[in-house]
């Protein structure tokens, strides 16, 4: 472990006196390409390092005397895992068991992975964080260009999380007064492949169990689970006639709200 540690200080002290020659032959006047090498070399160096220490605990298992009593080497596989810092290559050794003769990447079990994960636990919560703020196709780029998902990987990231958090149930159900359903429609306008135009109807509708005070917007109430409140008043211009009284009761009916009056005390 030394010595992969010395040789990743060694290149990464190579990149950083390179980076420095180039920002002192400029007369130092482009900062940002300089900041711009230095992360970048950071980072290959970071990736180099994990890739070289994930190879040699591999080497490790393979050379353990207890281990050969259990399994028996059967392949070396070339496995890349995407992380933060960019891609990491590593070799994993595939054994089988002397017991009961299954397949076992041992180094996988012994670091957690899943047998075809491709990101790191830090990775995976930088894409699934992207993708609640943004997209999943930005989610899909988060990691870099060398680094690159697709979006149905984004996907099934963010469904297994929806599987493994469970909605709670509450302890007690919510039980309201009033139950009130609104809907009413929009028209979408759709230009088919041979250039003509057809318009369709979307249906909105939502369930809520309070109507609040609207100045200027009608819409239809299309069922009420009890008798409308007296500070209510129905008019009959969605059902067609001209009392009110005639449209309490029916189908499509359109509500304004109206204030109450005072009752006069003396």
């Amino acid at each position: 472990m030394k010595n992969i540690i010395a040789y990743s200080m060694e290149k990464l002290y190579r990149d950083f006196e390179k980076a420095d020659e180039l920002f002192l032959l400029s007369g130092m006047k482009d900062m940002e390409l300089y900041e711009k090498q230095l992360a970048e070399a950071a980072r290959k160096a970071t990736a180099e390092h994990m890739a070289a220490l994930y190879s040699d605990m591999d080497r490790m298992l393979c050379e353990d005397i207890s281990r050969a009593e259990k399994y028996t080497n059967q392949r070396h596989d070339e496995h890349q895992l995407l992380t933060t810092v960019g891609p990491v290559r590593f070799t994993h050794t595939l054994f089988r068991s002397r017991k009961d003769g299954t397949c076992h990447y041992l180094l996988d079990e012994w670091m957690k992975l899943d047998a075809h994960e491709r990101l790191s636990s830090r990775a995976e919560a930088e894409v699934l964080a992207e993708a609640v703020k943004t997209s999943y196709a930005s989610a899909a780029r988060v990691l870099g260009e060398d680094s690159l998902i697709s979006k149905t990987a984004v996907m099934d990231k963010v469904h297994g999380i929806q599987t493994e958090l469970p909605f709670p149930k509450p302890e007690k159900k919510k039980s309201v007064e009033y139950l009130y359903i609104e809907a009413d429609e929009d028209h979408i306008h759709k230009q088919e492949k041979n250039g003509t135009e057809k318009t369709s109807s979307a249906p909105i509708s939502s369930a809520h169990s309070r109507i609040w005070p609207r100045s200027s917007d009608p819409f239809l109430l299309l069922t009420c689970f009890k008798p409308i409140p007296p500070v209510l008043c129905c008019s009959a211009s969605a059902s067609g006639s001209g009392s009110p009284s005639g449209s309490r009761w029916s189908r499509r009916r359109s509500c304004r709200w109206r204030k109450p009056r005072r009752r006069r005390t003396d």
